[in-house]
């Protein structure tokens, strides 16, 4: 939020901006739902206006059907095992998986902090990404 000069002084003005992450579509219809609602609503302040700009990015990468199998594939093609989470964030993969194609995100390096100035990748986490994509553009299409 952002607005005014000092603490005690009624703003000319105000900004606020949301970031919002959700893991389905239905969320995302609720959320913007709400936020129209909030915004069409009468000003509490007289001759105050509300204005909501944005929109949602990306679309949810839905831990759907087509992900499980896709997940589970991974595992029987790579022999590992890995763990699912919700991680917030978005990529291009958003994009295919909302589409109904199988799509794997986050098998990149190992690390932490990401888009933060400490952001690392473990160098021994290396060797073992590498096999897994190895494993998984050669032995793909030999599993169901």
């Amino acid at each position: 939020m952002r607005g005014g000069t000092r603490h005690n002084v009624i703003p000319g003005e105000c900004d606020l901006v949301i970031n919002v992450r959700v893991q389905y579509h239905h969320e995302a219809e609720r959320v913007e739902r709400a936020l129209n609602a909030l915004a069409d609503a009468p000003a509490t302040l007289p001759g105050a206006e509300r204005l909501l700009t944005g929109e949602f990015m990306r679309p949810p990468m839905e831990n759907d059907a087509t992900m499980q199998r896709t997940f589970a594939k991974l595992v029987r093609v790579s022999g590992q095992h890995f763990g699912q989470s919700f991680r917030g964030g978005g990529s291009d993969a958003n994009f295919t998986a909302a589409l109904g194609i199988p799509t794997l995100d986050g098998l990149g390096a190992a690390g932490e902090g990401a888009h933060t100035r400490h952001e690392q990748v473990y160098v021994p986490s290396l060797p073992r990404r590498a096999a897994l994509l190895a494993a998984l553009l050669t032995r793909w299409d030999d599993l169901p």
